[in-house]
């Protein structure tokens, strides 16, 4: 009777015909899903930089009698820079092109829709990424701001407004010359204790949690009982003022709020 022994040698051999395959397979996943993100970046690049030309020439050409205009001119651009620029085996194709429309709010927008072809040779994954479409939406430039948008909104949610809250009806904005010559209520930080000293006739400790100071002229830091802090401001959010009841200064704001 004969016994069949296994030798080392047959065991590593045939742990590499298994294994092997499995590492030839990644590897090749790996190169495939990075040139498709190469030819996806060199796509987008040309529509980014397209983007950027259209928003140049928008200033002049707000007018949506340029959609045709800039269609066929963009499309030859994205076909012949394609063809140039990237490694894509067909050109980018414009599949539409929506010219200084409004959206959310906002006004004067401009949607690009283009698609390429990767034509990878990867049999798993070839259909499912052979066609890819890229969009870049974008408001060009047109000479005006985005007033009465959410931007707008955003923007006025977190502006910070001055008032008097013992003796004041007006909310203010910072550089208001109506502010600047009375003290301002701040914590006493070290930045503060660093650049100031504290009041001879208060006497404040440098354990005070709350002080008053002079930003444009002052050396000192103050109690609140200083008969040299008069009147004080302090800051506060825009909505925060305006459910308190303060109203716009007519100095530094014409009397208006911000919409």
């Amino acid at each position: 009777m004969k016994v069949k022994r296994y030798t080392k040698g047959g065991s590593l051999t045939v742990e590499v015909a298994i294994i092997l395959p499995l590492v030839i397979l990644s590897v090749m996943t790996i190169a495939f899903i990075m040139r498709v993100h190469l030819y996806q970046l060199q796509a987008e690049i040309i529509l980014i930089d397209e983007a950027q030309r259209i928003s140049v020439e928008a200033y002049d050409k707000q007018d949506k009698g340029f959609e045709i205009y800039h269609y066929l001119s963009l499309a030859n651009r994205i076909k012949k820079r394609s063809r140039d620029e990237t490694h894509l085996e067909e050109p980018v194709k414009l599949l539409s092109l929506n010219y200084m429309f409004p959206q959310d709010g906002l006004t004067n927008l401009i949607e690009i829709n283009s698609s390429y072809n990767t034509d990878i040779p990867f049999p798993y994954y070839k259909e499912l990424l052979e066609e890819t479409e890229s969009k870049v939406l974008f408001r060009p430039f047109v000479g005006h701001s985005l007033k009465d948008t959410f931007f707008k909104e955003e923007e006025t949610e977190d502006l910070i407004v001055w008032v008097f809250p013992r003796a004041g009806e007006k909310y203010h904005l910072e550089d208001c010359t109506y502010i600047q010559v009375y003290a301002r209520k701040t914590e006493l930080t070290k930045d503060i204790k660093n650049a100031y000293s504290p009041c001879p006739l208060c006497k404040p400790s440098k354990d005070e949690k709350a002080v008053f100071i002079f930003p444009k002229s002052g050396t000192v830091y103050h109690l609140e009982g200083c008969y040299l802090v008069d009147r004080y401001v302090i800051p506060m959010y825009l909505e925060e003022a305006i459910n308190e009841g303060y109203t716009p200064c007519k100095k530094c704001m014409g009397g208006k709020g911000i919409d």
